[in-house]
């Protein structure tokens, strides 16, 4: 055997896992080590807060953290926190994550209040998203990729990052993570349909609301105020809830979570919720009814 090639060999295979590992800190996608500055902010963005959003939001939560946070999927993360910190004169963190469950900002809530006292709580939440088979929630593998920087360097979720990375800081910077090619029509078809599959199989969340119980009892403990936010969504969605006979259910939620704080309902039929110029799709209303909902919730106008 030639040593001198089998040494060359050798060195070329154990040289590519390290300048792979290097490429991933030099990319940082969701800012882990924190020590490069190849990579734009802006371009992490765009690419990585929208591939895993909760490893995103959880590691700089705890970079910078708040003390009063928002809770929520993506109606919650649609919320300009720049707006609610002018408003209430507060300092807020948005851990709203786009495609998270019920289960994913129960879980958000306890880790934050793991690393600071918090002292407000919104949780922005929806009947469509209270559901036992919506139990999506990235949070603990989040968490044991923050627990151990090596699984960081080989997450596929984070090598996927490293690639649109640098595909739009280099080669195309109108990249779009989430954009959906479908006109607007048929964008709005999809999601009512997805809100079909959702009520046609919909069973009540009886774990979920003793879980959102056990944040209200901690918060009642810590005098932290609970406030739940259910957002508006258009007229043909709420028509959903009447097709599947799930008027009931919609009312044992909205009492459930009455129970557990105070709630400020725009979820009902009325000239907002009818015009879908107000909204982008079926559930996700546009920006200026979204700052409609901050300015009642956060400004005080028709506050009770």
């Amino acid at each position: 055997m030639d040593l001198k090639k089998f040494f060359k060999k050798l060195s070329l295979f154990l040289a590519l896992p390290v300048l792979f590992c290097l490429a991933v800190i030099l990319v940082d996608p969701y800012n882990y080590f924190n020590v490069s500055r190849l990579f734009t902010n802006e371009t992490k963005i765009n690419t990585s807060a929208k591939i895993e959003p909760a490893l995103w939001r959880m590691i700089d939560f705890k970079r910078n953290p708040a003390e009063n946070i928002i809770l929520g999927d993506s109606r919650a993360q649609n919320i300009n926190c720049s707006l609610v910190e002018e408003l209430s004169g507060e300092e807020y963190y948005n851990l709203g994550c786009q495609g998270g469950g019920v289960p994913e900002f129960i879980d958000l809530f306890w880790y934050a209040e793991g690393l600071v006292p918090i002292k407000k709580v919104f949780i922005v939440i929806n009947f469509d998203s209270f559901s036992k088979y919506i139990t999506v929630s990235r949070v603990p593998q989040a968490k044991i990729i923050l627990g151990n920087p090596l699984l960081y360097l080989i997450d596929r979720q984070v090598i996927r990052s490293v690639y649109y990375n640098i595909d739009r800081q280099f080669f195309r910077q109108d990249l779009v993570m989430d954009m959906i090619k479908m006109t607007k029509e048929k964008f709005w078809d999809f999601r009512l349909k997805e809100r079909s599959d959702t009520y046609s199989h919909y069973a009540y969340p009886q774990d979920f609301y003793l879980k959102l119980k056990k944040i209200s009892l901690y918060c009642r403990d810590h005098s932290i105020p609970l406030v739940f936010v259910i957002m508006p969504t258009h007229v043909e969605a709420q028509e959903l809830i009447d097709k599947y006979n799930l008027r009931e259910e919609e009312r044992r939620f909205k009492e459930g979570i009455s129970e557990l704080g105070l709630v400020y309902d725009f979820d009902q039929k009325n000239a907002l919720t009818e015009n879908k110029d107000n909204f982008l799709d079926p559930v996700h209303a546009n920006k200026k009814i979204v700052e409609y909902v901050v300015r009642n919730v956060w400004g005080g106008v028709n506050k009770d």
